[in-house]
């Protein structure tokens, strides 16, 4: 089951709330294959999956800017789980706190998990207080980066909502990096 899934190209959605899809592995809003596919403004809580990106390319959550903040937190499993994405965007969204960045509200696994991807950017989001890692990469992922983010803090860096295993989390990966453009603050996670 799915909230909403897209497998086409170059669709926009904005300002969608998709939240109550938890039946088994339901997801909330699914990228299936395509290109330059993009989530501005949306709030994905309270489902199985929260956004689960596979196969794409050039596929956006989150844009620069107030009004283009993208929530995605409280859902069962992964927040955000892209599995063999190239160059897609995670930018300007909060993952594990609540729309007004300070709440704690849990994804039941990773925030972010990047799972085969390459060329992926993380950039300008909060990732914290979720239930394992702030971020993952795994199975291969290489070439991603992960720049201006919150990781275990709130967007003002003052307020500690640790991720329970750790901040970000590199396993079986290769030429990732944390830091190239902008600083990220890592703190008060499980494992750092």
């Amino acid at each position: 089951d799915y909230g909403l899934r897209i497998t086409g190209h170059s669709n926009t959605v904005r300002g969608l709330l998709v939240r109550n899809f938890r039946a088994g592995l339901a997801t909330g809003i699914e990228i299936a294959g395509g290109r330059s596919n993009a989530l501005i403004a949306c709030t994905v809580v309270s489902n199985g999956y929260g956004v689960h990106l596979t196969d794409t390319r050039g596929s956006a959550i989150g844009a620069a800017g107030a009004s283009n903040v993208c929530v995605v937190s409280g859902n069962n499993f992964y927040g955000v789980f892209d599995e063999r994405g190239v160059e897609d965007v995670i930018d300007n969204t909060i993952v594990g706190l609540g729309p007004d960045g300070t709440n704690v509200a849990p994804n039941g696994m990773d925030g972010i998990r990047l799972a085969g991807t390459t060329g992926v950017v993380v950039r300008g989001s909060v990732i914290s207080g979720n239930s394992d890692w702030g971020i993952s990469m795994t199975d291969g992922a290489g070439q991603n980066r992960v720049d201006g983010c919150f990781i275990g803090l709130d967007r003002s860096g003052l307020a500690g909502w640790g991720n329970d295993l750790g901040g970000v989390r590199i396993s079986g990966g290769y030429n990732n990096v944390l830091g190239d453009i902008a600083t990220n603050y890592i703190a008060l996670n499980g494992f750092g």
